[in-house]
């Protein structure tokens, strides 16, 4: 196990966080603390299976009762719980990326619904969207967003036009940067 600390200027340790890393170099267990009381505050487990190349995440209280846990697979969540609670926005956000021009982001429910994003960028070198949806929580889609650019020669772009679709209303709307 591998640790690392945080320190102030003035030599008091604010944080700890002690790691374990799979033969791949991936951290596959983590625990992290706060303050020079070293008050617990997360403990998780990372395990990808080198066969499928399925992975299973739990996070954990400091009782070490599950907290939450995913398995996601080629990119999509295939099983997800969550410790019941009062609170109905406190999943986690996950995010995934099957390459360096596509991303996608859901945002989790503690009943395990989730809202979605997707988003398609210019090129694989830069932040720049093409192409965007909106999922709601029953995995209708429900805006599409395309953005159109014209770049200067150092890539810049100088002008956007923004065309914007609710497919709920079916109304279309664009706009100039």
């Amino acid at each position: 196990m591998k640790e690392a600390a945080s320190i102030d200027e003035s030599g008091t340790t604010t944080g700890v966080s002690r790691f374990r890393r799979d033969a791949d170099g991936h951290i596959s267990e983590a625990w992290n603390f706060a303050g020079s009381n070293n008050k617990f505050l997360s403990h998780n487990t990372d395990i990808v299976d080198p066969d499928s190349g399925a992975r299973r995440f739990t996070q954990f209280n400091e009782d070490m009762t599950v907290r939450l846990t995913y398995t996601a697979k080629d990119y999509e969540v295939v099983s997800y719980w969550q410790q019941p609670n009062d609170d109905p926005d406190s999943g986690p956000a996950l995010s995934f990326a099957p390459d360096a021009k596509h991303r996608s982001w859901q945002w989790y429910h503690p009943d395990g619904s989730f809202e979605k994003t997707t988003k398609e960028f210019v090129d694989d070198t830069r932040p720049d969207p093409k192409h965007e949806e909106f999922y709601d929580g029953d995995g209708r889609l429900q805006v599409t967003v395309d953005y159109d650019y014209e770049f200067d020669n150092y890539k810049n772009w100088t002008k956007r036009t923004v065309w914007g679709l609710d497919t709920g209303t079916g109304r279309s709307t664009s706009d100039q940067d």
